[in-house]
């Protein structure tokens, strides 16, 4: 598993159709850290929705799973 985005190695020169292949033979995780990778260095804006979240979470203004994801 790739831990680190530093570790990531990007071989120049593929096809799309090679770039597609490797990124479906990676492990959930790690397409998951390649997505959130590419939004962060490519989004202002979600670099700043997680700031905002993490002082929201010190805040204590979080909401419980029930109330979220109760019935109505």
């Amino acid at each position: 598993m790739v831990s680190k985005t530093e570790d990531i190695k990007i071989n120049m020169g593929l096809s799309l159709s090679d770039l597609i292949k490797a990124i479906n033979a990676l492990k959930p995780q790690d397409k998951e850290l390649l997505i959130e990778s590419i939004l962060a260095a490519t989004s202002p804006e979600y670099l700043e929705s997680i700031k905002q979240a993490r002082q929201e979470y010190r805040d204590g203004k979080t909401l419980t799973f029930d109330e979220v994801f109760k019935a109505k």
